[in-house]
């Protein structure tokens, strides 16, 4: 940075090649020249698998028994990069979706 700071962290893209424009009126605003979509992180992968089984306790009462595992191989799914060029943290990935997560579930129906 330009007080002597360096920043590291899990860059998207290379912040260095982008040039901050200020504009000095209305008719220099501008979205900017980089296409929609020119920027691709890896790609996004969750697998959740869930188990359950049925239960007939008798004739009015029954129950379903189940285990949900929501990332079953814990892939990490980085959020989108930090897109506003006047941040410190310009063009980095600070937070990551969920872990692996396993919820029980027992539902009795009468």
């Amino acid at each position: 940075l330009e007080d002597g700071r360096e920043i590291t962290g899990r860059f998207a893209f290379d912040p260095t090649v982008f040039d901050r424009v200020v504009p000095t009126g209305f008719d220099e605003l501008r979205q900017g020249t980089v296409d929609r979509n020119q920027f691709t992180t890896r790609g996004f992968q969750q697998w959740d698998m869930r188990f359950a089984k049925a239960l007939s306790l008798n004739e009015v009462l029954s129950a379903n028994v189940g285990v949900d595992f929501i990332n079953i191989f814990n892939n990490k799914n980085w959020d989108m990069p930090f897109s506003n060029i006047d941040h410190p943290f310009f063009g980095v990935m600070r937070t990551e979706g969920l872990d692996r997560t396993l919820q029980l579930n027992f539902r009795l129906q009468f």
